[in-house]
């Protein structure tokens, strides 16, 4: 599906959501027959003693990096600062790298056009002070994405 050159169908769409819990399980189990429900307990619970701290911030940003601040995201629907800030940080930045980059579907949009997108997301799918931060470091920004580029 990610390849695919159109828009996705209602089926494929509901497919595609999933990925956020595949990506959390992949890194660890989920318990129960609820999985977001319990994957959502567990991401937010207490750090266990022998926890892997870095595995679990990985399974926070696989879960959580598609909830939208004004709780329209999935797979949980989270809202505001229920979602990890962590989540909020990587939300801002994928979205960013989608837009800047060419996909079977769509061209690159130019910089300008991508930075006003994420500035019309504040307050609804981004957490305004991220945002806010992202274009305090919007040099440095550019000058990562140019160091990293294909």
């Amino acid at each position: 599906m990610l390849l695919k050159p159109g828009p996705l169908d209602p089926a494929e769409w509901e497919i595609m959501r999933r990925h956020c819990l595949y990506g959390c399980e992949i890194l660890g189990p989920l318990n129960g027959t609820d999985t977001a429900q319990n994957a959502c307990g567990f991401l937010l619970g207490p750090l266990e003693s022998g926890d892997n701290e870095l595995l679990r911030l990985a399974r926070i940003l696989a879960l959580y990096h598609h909830e939208r601040w004004d709780g329209t995201g999935y797979p949980i629907g989270l809202a505001g600062e229920a979602i990890p800030l962590e989540a909020r940080i990587v939300s801002v930045v994928d979205v960013y790298d989608a837009l800047r980059s060419d996909r079977p579907y769509k061209k690159a949009f130019p910089v300008e056009k991508c930075f006003a997108l994420l500035q019309k997301g504040a307050g609804s799918q981004f957490d305004p002070a991220i945002i806010e931060a992202f274009f305090r470091e919007v040099d440095a920004i550019r000058a990562i994405r140019q160091k990293w580029k294909d």
